[in-house]
């Protein structure tokens, strides 16, 4: 028995259809690699698992830790400067101030990172007037002033990257495209025909290319978008270009091979409450 679905093409949003071959992508990828490593997404699926606390939890949580960041950078720099001094007589004190240091400007780098700034010129300004105004006792400051310094000018100087989506990056060109070749086509029908077989793509009355279900690898659906990828190509049709045959039929037939429904993921991420 065969079941034909027609869709009569027209220009895709070209921004819509970029974040969603996007989705489809980074879907696409998970079910490989899902595939092929399973034991290590065993792994991801059962530290995801894990309760997640609530954003109030969260929000005290982030805060005992700067507090703790700070005092550490506190007490750090402390023992530090009167360590720096003598480094030979004070071995031990001067390491447990490098640490204490270093674990204070790690927690402030990330939570308050203009602060950090502020008290690294600050202090190694302090360090180096005070090493140019007792050189004999204190000369050994300068040293320390100036890696503070260096600390402080790179912690104005940072920028943090925006986290960028690989998959949008490789989704603009395949949406460029889309676009073209769904203009090209604009106005004309394109079937989809299941068969007990394979599928069957018919560009107007004849049928162009027969594709067993063996090559059809994935079926994807968008808000807007029906993707099917084969091993060596992918379909892209619009939802609202199907004029003849329903989206539930034609999910029926899809799901004949590996369909992942994106909306009703990205429904249920969105109810999952935020760590």
């Amino acid at each position: 028995m065969e079941r034909e679905f027609v869709f009569n093409c027209t220009a895709p949003d070209g921004q819509s259809a970029r974040a969603q071959i996007a989705a489809a992508l980074e879907k696409r990828m998970d079910l490989y690699s899902r595939e092929r490593i399973p034991w290590l997404w065993g792994l991801a699926d059962r530290l995801n698992r894990v309760e997640k606390v609530s954003q109030q939890v969260s929000d005290r949580r982030a805060r005992v830790r700067r507090i703790l960041g700070t005092v550490d950078w506190v007490l750090g720099t402390m023992l530090l400067a009167a360590a720096w001094t003598e480094p030979a007589e004070l071995p031990l004190l001067l390491v447990v101030g490098i640490v204490g240091t270093v674990l204070g400007i790690l927690c402030l780098w990330k939570r308050r990172r203009a602060v950090l700034a502020v008290l690294h010129l600050a202090l190694g300004v302090v360090f180096l007037m005070a090493s140019f105004g007792d050189p004999a006792e204190l000369g050994n400051l300068m040293s320390l002033g100036l890696l503070y310094l260096v600390v402080g000018i790179a912690a104005i100087a940072y920028k943090k990257r925006k986290a960028g989506n690989p998959y949008e990056q490789q989704a603009g060109p395949l949406a460029e495209l889309l676009a073209e070749l769904l203009a090209e086509v604009a106005g004309q029908t394109v079937r989809l025909i299941f068969s007990d077989t394979g599928l069957k793509l018919a560009a107007g009355e004849d049928v162009s290319q027969e594709i067993p279900y063996e090559q059809l690898e994935y079926a994807f659906e968008t808000s807007d978008l029906v993707m099917l990828a084969l091993s060596d190509r992918a379909i892209t049709l619009q939802k609202k270009d199907l004029t003849e045959g329903t989206l539930p039929d034609l999910r029926e037939e899809l799901a004949r091979t590996r369909f992942a429904d994106l909306q009703e993921e990205r429904a249920a991420q969105s109810e999952t409450p935020e760590s």
